[in-house]
């Protein structure tokens, strides 16, 4: 923050009761941020089992935000995309029942590699189940598009919440409304899992 707006915001606070309303407002920002996100989860549960709702696939959601997109056959421990970690669209699989090594080994070659397509970019790799990961990349018209820091990303899950999951969904139905990638996906989830009986 530079010194003129520093010093802007010293003047705003001109009396004790403006500036403990600044604090008891400043210890509620985790509250109000989880509501806004909150409010997207609601939002999306309602679109996923309805409007966008897409045959052999199943959506879930828990905690504030975090969503799961799975196929059906493969269940939720499968390959999947899921949306969680504050604003972090991952490919992901529950590495317990997966042989990582082995994805990522395919997801490198020719037949495979497409499935990374279904992420706008990936930022980061290989992390455990994480397969591939792209950060907060959403966009609203604000300085911060595609590089969103968790909170500044919060006002418009509660605020643009319509712009947000419009955002969601094409991210999503690139994988589960292209018939090839889904087959390359069940595949993928066939070739990996590991036999646990």
């Amino acid at each position: 923050m530079n010194q003129e707006l520093l010093k802007q915001a010293k003047a705003l606070f001109d009396s004790p009761e403006k500036w403990n309303a600044f604090l008891e407002l400043v210890w509620q920002k985790d509250e109000i941020r989880n509501q806004w996100f909150i409010k997207l989860k609601e939002e999306a549960n309602k679109i996923f089992t309805t409007d966008e709702f897409v045959e052999g696939w199943v959506f879930n959601s828990w905690g504030i935000w975090d969503m799961h997109w799975y196929l059906k056959e493969h269940g939720d421990k499968s390959i999947s995309l899921l949306l969680g970690w504050w604003g972090d669209m991952t490919l992901y699989c529950n590495p317990e029942f997966f042989d990582t090594t082995k994805i990522h080994d395919l997801l490198r070659t020719e037949r495979f590699s497409p499935l990374l397509s279904c992420l706008n970019r990936i930022d980061r790799f290989y992390e455990g189940g994480r397969l591939a990961i792209e950060v907060r990349n959403f966009s609203f018209g604000s300085p911060y598009d595609t590089k969103f820091d968790t909170d500044r990303l919060a006002w418009f899950a509660g605020n643009q919440t319509e712009i947000f999951l419009d955002q969601i969904v094409e991210k999503v139905n690139k994988l589960r409304k292209d018939e090839q990638l889904t087959m390359l996906l069940n595949e993928l989830n066939q070739l990996t899992k590991i036999n646990r009986e």
